[in-house]
């Protein structure tokens, strides 16, 4: 797949159903601008103006912001190395834990252990914080990697 993110200049995607924003991640992971369709997914995941445009569904509007990276060579540029910045926020092993921490929780909720909740709730806070300041943490015990 790296071949494939490596040869365009920008990644559009026009989907107005797509719940995920995985493909955006990638691409701007593979320092590419994208302009994607501000609903669901899409619309969580890429940041307008930064690394790429979110826009209405709408064609003309689309349209318009491929054009404007394809043709401003300084922006697309811009964009780009934002868009690969921020997908560095998106670590799958952080979403893994915070899934996961998510069933236990609701498995402790469950059987009325509202102590193992609050803790568990505090280590999410903690990994989010950590992907927000852009450090590594261990989990486990907060200290750094």
């Amino acid at each position: 797949m790296a071949d494939y993110y490596a040869a365009p200049d920008l990644f559009v995607f026009p989907s107005p159903t797509y719940t995920m924003g995985l493909v955006l991640v990638e691409a701007m992971g593979a320092g590419l601008p994208c302009v994607a369709v501000g609903e669901y997914g899409p619309g969580e995941v890429v940041i307008d103006g930064e690394p790429g445009f979110v826009v209405p569904f709408d064609e003309q509007r689309f349209a318009e912001a491929t054009a404007e990276l394809l043709t401003d060579r300084h922006l697309r540029h811009r964009i780009a190395r934002a868009a690969q910045q921020h997908a560095s926020d998106f670590d799958p092993l952080l979403a893994g834990d915070a899934m996961l921490a998510a069933y236990e929780e609701a498995a402790e909720l469950r059987r009325g252990n509202e102590s193992r909740f609050s803790l568990r709730t505090q280590r999410r806070e903690l990994s989010a914080t950590c992907v927000a300041n852009s450090r590594e943490y261990s989990i486990d015990d907060s200290s750094p990697v």
